[in-house]
């Protein structure tokens, strides 16, 4: 969708049941839990890409992908993000999607922002990418988070460890620029951007009306 829908045209793709969205955002932004709730409300397609990269990589959960990736200090740590992201990359650029007649709703990961130009070209050509955007104010909420409930991360190179460091004074002075270099990515990549307040709590059919009051008229 290198044109943006107006709203008009948004809504008629909906009850077409051939509307394309795709969520991007920081994890624990409201992305799985909105798709969920347009699946079991408005009967749209969930393509989940957490979901398909364990598949691919041999776990059943997102906790053994975070204990697999979790020490970004390790040797092995580079070729394990690199790993992942290949992973990535093969369950988002797809060359052939079966939503059996169903509005579809594309679930991205946090790491969307990092995989080839050609594959984001694909997503923002295919779909329309909504930014659910927690705001700076979450960061330092996500760094506690992060540092007692790790999560798989690909850090992009901003982990730069500094002589004298642990490892948590390390995370705990990057991980904050790493979040804050995200949320400027995702407001680039993304059609539109929207609070994540602002979807907060809504059902299937107020979900779409936000979305569609963000498009043009």
């Amino acid at each position: 969708m290198s044109d943006l829908l107006t709203q008009d045209e948004m809504m008629q793709h909906v009850a077409s049941g051939d509307f394309r969205l795709a969520f991007v955002g920081m994890s624990n932004c409201g992305k799985s839990y909105r798709s969920r709730i347009l699946q079991n409300d408005a009967g749209f397609f969930w393509y989940e890409v957490d979901r398909e990269i364990q598949k691919k990589l041999g776990f059943d959960t997102m906790e053994e992908i975070a204990a697999w990736m979790w020490d970004p200090s390790s040797d092995w740590f580079q070729e394990r993000e690199q790993t992942y992201l290949e992973k990535e990359e093969q369950c988002t650029h797809l060359e052939w999607l079966n939503t059996a007649g169903k509005n579809l709703v594309f679930d991205t990961t946090w790491s969307v922002i990092y995989l080839s130009q050609v594959t984001k070209s694909w997503l923002k050509n295919h779909c329309l990418i909504v930014n659910i955007d927690v705001g700076l104010d979450a960061i330092p909420v996500m760094l506690e988070r992060y540092i007692q409930e790790p999560k798989p991360v690909s850090w992009n190179g901003m982990l730069i460890p500094k002589k004298g460091e642990s490892q948590e004074e390390s995370l705990r002075r990057c991980y904050p620029e790493l979040l804050k270099d995200r949320l400027r990515q995702y407001k680039q990549f993304s059609h539109i951007t929207i609070p994540a307040k602002n979807l907060k709590d809504l059902s299937a059919d107020d979900t779409i009306r936000v979305i569609a009051s963000y498009l043009p008229n």
